[in-house]
């Protein structure tokens, strides 16, 4: 038997002959790129995959954080450019990202050997069915949505393409993943002990299909072959739902909430509450919330009603004081991250911590449901933060008169990030009152207790600190332009874009998942 050495080393040298054999085919048939680029996705990762048991050792770890490096570095200086679907390149992240994950891979792995070898084993099958899952599922929706979608669009008159972030994507590289993605997964999961009586398997159809969508969701928000990262994390995530049954649903109801949650997404891709990247990222933080956290989705449906109600009531009069060039668009994934990415962060930490296997194979020991609790109050001030934000904003904007600066208190556009009115304060205060009103629901019935005053203050005060941290940050870093009037704005003015304070980087969507973050954090400390 070889050694563990040889093995490594005859990994690298299969690897390296697959790359330099795809690189020497797209010199010769540069017309095929994209297709070879693919084959190379699917030969190497599937390679990896089969090669998980060597992923436990610190000689790989240190080959494969080097090979992140070195490859990041490459990348900067602009090698490996890649063709998208619309025909324009693109730097090769993607093989960055891979390398990022098949280092973190190497670490837990390196860790669960050390400290907890009994689950070696099967923390190993996890990882190669995620492996498996980037390789064919990714590649093959790559390649399909490339040849076909053209194809369809032409034969049909329905254009399948979709942009998603700065990528294009396509319905049927989506279908592609989705099925692929679910072939795998039941393979995969059906010698498990869930599946261990007779017709457990189609007991369990339709949730390992709620997970291919989820999959192939995360596959299309992922841009700059971000998705080379995040796709094999989240089968990981998803594969411990069936290591620690807690409770399920009927098929029944499995399909009925497959059903009702993308009749939900296209209604409100419909009435232009969200774009469709919105309503990707929506379904799937309902499906984090509802599905592996068990949590109430009641809070964020009531903001986003809130929200959506307030800005249509006013509309006119808002529409004189845009102050983000996404004001008066559809929401798009991103401005849902910023509002309630803290809240999906938070219910995937209530999953895991709540995950006996997930907490016995890293030997973590913790009182599982006081953190639980307070996970959940995090989380609702985080939506209070937000729905505080917003209100505050739109009731500014319509009623509040002339702004002004936070910091300074010298008049400022409306609109202008980091003023603030005293219809402005109100309409936080109304927002975060909202959502603390839920400390008084327990179990779906609304009860008044003492405690629950005491929680419905808290959440309340630092919500409404929340929409000041946000106005604040908006001052000091949100990027600042020349308005037409002559002062500043958010906004770019036609083509004069060249800022003239706080950092070009810095959007209101960064400004509001910042004031989150930091909410949160007060919290913590002075909660």
């Amino acid at each position: 038997m070889e050694s563990l050495e040889a093995q490594i080393f005859s990994l690298i040298v299969a690897v390296l002959c697959l790359v330099f054999g795809s690189y020497w085919a797209e010199k010769r048939y540069p017309s095929a790129t994209f297709y070879l680029r693919k084959a190379l996705h699917i030969g190497v990762i599937s390679l990896v995959a089969v090669l998980t048991p060597l992923m436990n050792n610190g000689l790989l770890f240190i080959i494969a954080f080097l090979t992140s490096v070195v490859l990041f570095v490459s990348i900067k200086r602009g090698w490996f450019a890649e063709v998208q679907m619309g025909g324009t390149k693109r730097k090769s992240w993607g093989i960055v990202y891979f390398a990022i994950t098949f280092t973190l891979f190497n670490a837990c792995l390196w860790w669960i050997g050390a400290y907890n070898p009994i689950k070696l084993r099967e923390a190993q099958d996890v990882v190669k069915m995620a492996l498996l899952v980037l390789a064919f599922s990714d590649g093959l929706a790559g390649v399909y949505g490339r040849f076909y979608a053209p194809y369809l669009e032409k034969s049909l008159g329905i254009d399948f393409r979709v942009k998603m972030g700065n990528d294009q994507k396509s319905w049927v590289g989506f279908l592609v993943f989705v099925l692929s993605s679910f072939f795998i997964l039941s393979t995969y999961f059906y010698g498990l002990e869930c599946f261990s009586q007779p017709g457990d398997f189609w007991f369990w159809l339709p949730v390992i299909l709620l997970f291919s969508v989820g999959l192939a969701l995360v596959e299309m928000l992922s841009s700059g072959g971000s998705d080379n990262l995040f796709v094999p994390i989240s089968v990981c995530v998803f594969a411990l739902f069936f290591y620690d049954v807690r409770s399920s649903n009927s098929p029944l109801a499995d399909w009925s909430y497959l059903l009702f949650s993308s009749c939900a997404a296209a209604f409100l891709v419909r009435f232009k509450w969200l774009d469709v990247s919105g309503a990707a990222m929506a379904w799937l933080l309902a499906f984090v919330v509802v599905f592996m956290a068990e949590w109430s989705l009641w809070p964020l449906a009531v903001f986003m009603a809130v929200g959506v109600i307030s800005e249509k009531q006013l509309k006119y009069r808002l529409v004189l004081a845009v102050s983000d060039e996404k004001d008066a668009k559809s929401r798009d994934h991103w401005q849902v991250l910023a509002n309630v990415g803290v809240f999906m962060l938070l219910a995937s930490i209530s999953y895991l911590v709540g995950n006996k296997w997930f907490c016995d194979m890293l030997g973590l020991d913790i009182g599982v449901d006081a953190l639980q609790d307070k996970l959940g109050l995090l989380a609702l001030v985080s939506v209070a933060v937000s729905c505080s934000d917003t209100m505050s904003s739109t009731i500014g904007k319509a009623f509040g008169g002339e702004p002004r600066d936070i910091l300074t208190f010298k008049k400022v556009n409306r609109g202008l990030s980091g003023g603030v009115t005293a219809y402005g304060f109100f309409g936080a205060l109304i927002g975060a009152a909202i959502i603390a009103a839920f400390t008084f629901v327990e179990n779906g019935t609304f009860l008044f207790s003492i405690g629950g005053l005491r929680l419905f203050l808290k959440v309340l005060m630092f919500g409404i600190l929340g929409s000041l941290v946000d106005s604040i940050l908006g001052k000091l870093f949100q990027a600042k332009y020349q308005s037409s009037s002559g002062g500043f704005s958010d906004v770019p003015n036609g083509l004069n874009t060249n800022v003239l304070g706080g950092f070009g980087w810095c959007s209101n969507d960064w400004v509001n998942f910042f004031s989150g973050v930091l909410t949160i954090i007060f919290f913590l400390v002075w909660g």
